[in-house]
């Protein structure tokens, strides 16, 4: 199976990292470019992980594998998704949980 994973560089996504061994799946990693060197060295030696560069408050173009892809096509070749991500610091702006939040599920 092909499934894409959200918000595996936070709190609940290291943990659902840790249970990603070499099962048979394949799995694509949302990860921020800011976020991709800590995600890279957790997923050292698993190849069945690609880390995939976007974001959750966009639906822009993302970069799999170096390539430009369309978020449209990457979702007709899943035969899942994991969504993990969110913002859910007590401290954030109504604004900021509900872009990260709403807007990034609907994305």
């Amino acid at each position: 199976m092909k499934i894409l994973v959200t918000g595996i560089s936070g709190f609940l996504g290291s943990e659902l990292l840790r249970h990603m061994g070499d099962d048979g799946n394949q799995y694509y990693c949302l990860v921020r470019r800011k976020s991709l060197p800590k995600l890279m060295a957790k997923i050292s030696g698993h190849k069945n992980i690609t880390p995939v560069i976007g974001d959750l408050t966009t639906q822009s173009l993302l970069e799999l594998e170096g390539l430009s892809v369309d978020p449209v096509s990457l979702r007709n070749e899943l035969d899942g998704i994991l969504h993990a991500g969110a913002l859910y610091n007590l401290e954030s702006t109504r604004e900021d949980s509900y872009i990260q939040n709403v807007v990034g599920t609907q994305n």
